[in-house]
C-alpha cells in the first residue's frame, strides 16, 4: 500500500482582499462590553492568515449600516488621529446587543405514577428495522397512573443584534459591513431547568462569534491528508495510483478525473474515493467531500485507510440537516408511556430522570427567523440494552397536556 501526504488550507470564509491582513484590531461601540470584545479577539485568533488579533481601546461610532461612503471616513480618521489603530492592517468593528424578555403562561401537567418500580425490566420485549425506521414493543401489562396539576410555563425570548465591519487599512478600503440577528424563545416549566436563558444566551453568542469569524477569515487552520493506493495490478488501482502520482505533482484537476474514472469501474472503491473526498475538501466543496469520505468509510478496502483522518472536517462542515447526535434521542414511544432512547456521546445513569426538548425550526410566515426550544417532559432510564448500539429503555415520567413526546425529542445529558 501506498500513502503520500498532503498539506493545505482549509477555506471557510467568505471575505476577499484580506490576504495582507497580517495584524487585525478589534474595536466595538461604547455599548458593547470589554469581555465581549476579548472573546471576539480570541476568536478571531485561531485564523491562520492573522499574526495575531489585539483589543483596541478605542470605541468607534459608525454611521448607519449601508453608509459605505461615511463609514469609510470614520476608520481613515481614526486611522490618522489615534496611536493604537495605526499598527494594525485592517480593523474589525462590532456592536453587539443581546435581549431577553421573559413571559408566563398557565400549563396543565401530567405526571405519570407506577405501581412496581422496576420487575417489568426483564419482560420488557423491543425489536427494531433500522432500514424501516420501525421500532416496536410488547407492550408492558401494567399502565401508569395519570394526575394532573396546574404550573407556571416560563417563556424566555431572547435575541443578539450584531453589525459587523471590516477595513482594510492597507487598501483603505471596507471589506464588509453586515447586520445580522439570532432570535431564540424558550419554554420552561421546571422549577430549577437545566437548560436556562443564560446557557441559550450564550450559546447564541458564540454562534455569532461564528458568524463573524466565518465572514472575516478565508483561511481558518492548516492540514496534513494521506493519499492511498493500494498498489495492486487490477485496472481500478492502477488509475488511483496514476491519480496518487498526477496529484503529487500538484495536477489536482487530472487526479480527480483519474480518480472518477475509477469509481466509474468500480462504485465501491474505497481508496478512490477517499481520495476524491481529499480533492473536494482542497478546492472548498466541503459537502461533496463529506458524501465521498463517507462512501469510502464501508468500500472496499477501507480497513486500510487511515483512521480518524477526516472526523475532524465531518464535525465541523456537516450540513444542519445531518445531526452529529451529540446529544441522545427518542427514537420511539409505546402506548403505556415507555419510551426508547438512542445515540449520545456519553452513556446515561440508570434511574436518572432527566429533561427532554424539542426544537422547531422558524416556520415560513416567521419573520423574525426565531428557533424554539420547548421543554416537553421528563424521562427516568430504567435500562440499556445489551450490545454496541447505545440504545436505553426508559419511562415518562411527566408532560405538558398539550406537548406529548416523541421520536426525535432530544435528552438533555449534561
Amino acid at each position: 500500500m501506498r500513502q503520500e501526504e498532503v498539506t493545505y488550507e482549509l477555506h471557510r470564509g467568505s471575505a476577499k482582499d484580506t490576504s495582507n491582513i497580517k495584524f487585525l484590531g478589534v474595536v466595538t461601540d461604547k455599548s458593547t462590553s470589554k469581555g465581549i470584545k476579548k472573546i471576539l479577539a480570541q476568536n478571531l485568533n485561531r485564523c491562520r492568515q492573522f499574526k495575531k488579533s489585539t483589543i483596541i481601546k478605542n470605541n468607534y461610532k459608525l454611521p448607519v449600516a449601508g453608509d459605505r461612503e461615511n463609514v469609510e471616513k470614520v476608520f481613515r480618521k481614526s486611522l490618522r488621529k489615534k496611536r493604537d489603530d495605526r499598527y494594525a492592517h485592517g480593523i474589525i468593528y462590532l456592536s453587539l446587543k443581546t435581549k431577553i424578555k421573559g413571559y408566563r403562561d398557565k400549563v396543565e401537567l401530567v405526571t405519570a405514577h407506577y405501581n412496581t418500580p422496576y420487575d417489568w425490566r426483564d419482560s420488557l420485549q423491543a425489536t427494531a428495522d433500522f432500514e424501516k425506521n420501525v421500532f416496536s414493543f410488547e407492550e408492558v401489562v401494567q399502565t401508569p397512573r395519570l394526575k394532573r396539576k396546574k404550573t407556571n410555563e416560563r417563556r424566555t425570548h431572547i435575541s443578539v443584534n450584531a453589525r459587523f465591519a471590516l477595513f482594510n487599512a492597507k487598501t483603505d478600503k471596507l471589506i464588509f459591513d453586515k447586520v445580522s440577528t439570532l432570535n431564540t424563545e424558550l419554554s420552561n416549566y421546571s422549577q430549577n431547568p437545566k437548560l436556562s436563558p443564560k446557557v441559550v444566551s450564550g450559546q447564541l453568542l458564540q454562534q455569532m462569534m461564528n458568524k463573524i469569524v466565518r465572514s472575516t477569515c478565508t483561511k481558518m487552520r492548516q492540514v496534513e491528508r494521506q493519499l492511498i493506493a493500494i498498489g495492486d495490478s487490477s485496472k481500478v488501482e492502477k488509475l488511483v495510483d496514476e491519480g496518487v502520482d498526477l496529484a503529487s505533482d500538484d495536477n489536482w484537476e487530472a487526479a480527480a478525473e483519474k480518480w472518477q474514472n475509477a469509481i466509474l469501474s468500480s462504485p465501491n472503491d474505497a481508496p478512490a474515493h477517499h481520495n476524491l473526498g481529499i480533492y473536494y475538501e482542497r478546492s472548498g466543496n466541503i459537502p461533496k467531500s463529506i458524501e465521498e469520505f463517507d462512501r469510502s468509510r464501508s468500500g472496499k478496502n477501507a480497513h486500510l485507510l487511515p483512521k480518524n483522518q477526516f472526523d475532524n472536517v465531518l464535525f465541523q462542515f456537516r450540513p444542519k440537516d445531518q445531526p452529529r447526535k451529540q446529544r441522545p434521542k427518542i427514537f420511539s414511544v409505546s402506548n403505556s408511556h415507555w419510551v426508547a432512547v438512542i445515540g449520545g456521546r456519553k452513556p446515561l445513569k440508570i434511574r436518572k430522570v432527566y429533561p427532554i426538548y424539542r426544537t422547531l425550526q422558524p416556520t415560513l410566515g416567521d419573520k423574525k427567523n426565531t428557533i424554539k426550544v420547548i421543554e416537553v417532559g421528563k424521562v427516568r432510564i430504567e435500562k440499556k440494552e445489551k450490545g454496541r448500539l447505545k440504545m436505553y429503555y426508559g419511562r415518562i415520567m411527566e408532560f405538558p397536556a398539550d406537548k406529548n413526546i416523541q421520536a426525535g425529542d432530544t435528552l438533555l445529558s449534561y
